[in-house]
């Protein structure tokens, strides 16, 4: 009878864990939530509404899954501009959206993301107006591009459960 005991607790806490019944493979759960970081400047001088950016964005910690990391801490984060909005005249900048789109697990599988986060540069004008100084040249000049900066965090989320392959899992 413990034995049979002992089992049942090893299955439910298996279960729990988010590990399938066979050894090394390890289901992250949908709505896993980690943290990623912008690991070089983002500017959206050169970028257009669906470009994907590849090394500009990693995983700031291991994500671990039952005590088993799945996805290594630094592990490359790619990024789609889904909406951009470029400066306008008036020196109004620029607004743009980022979604994670996938990282790689620890076995080398892509795993999909959802999410989003932006930046907005700044619109100059009310500056101008707070000095005073706005002139016809201040209202036709072009705003500035948006800028991500290195080490900003963000948030992303894997969608669907996904099952990774743990190499010497425990």
């Amino acid at each position: 009878m413990m034995l049979r005991c002992g089992a049942t607790l090893a299955v439910v806490a298996v279960t729990m864990l988010g590990a399938s019944a066979e050894a090394g493979d390890v289901t992250i759960p949908a709505g896993t939530v980690f943290y990623g970081k912008i690991s070089k400047e983002i500017s959206t001088a050169e970028l257009s509404e669906g470009d994907v950016i590849e090394g500009s964005a990693q995983l700031s910690e291991a994500l671990v899954v039952g005590g088993e990391a799945v996805v290594a801490a630094g592990a490359p984060i790619k990024l789609l501009v889904s909406t951009l909005k470029k400066g306008r005249r008036a020196r109004i900048g620029d607004e743009v959206t980022f979604t994670p789109m996938s990282t790689i697990a620890v076995d080398g599988s892509t795993i999909n993301l959802t999410g989003s986060f932006g930046a907005k540069e700044a619109t100059k004008v009310a500056k101008d107006v707070g000095f005073g100084i706005v002139t016809p040249w201040t209202l036709l000049k072009k705003g500035a591009a948006a800028k991500v900066p290195e080490g900003r965090v963000f948030d992303a989320t894997i969608p669907a459960g996904t099952l990774v392959r743990v190499p010497n899992a425990k």
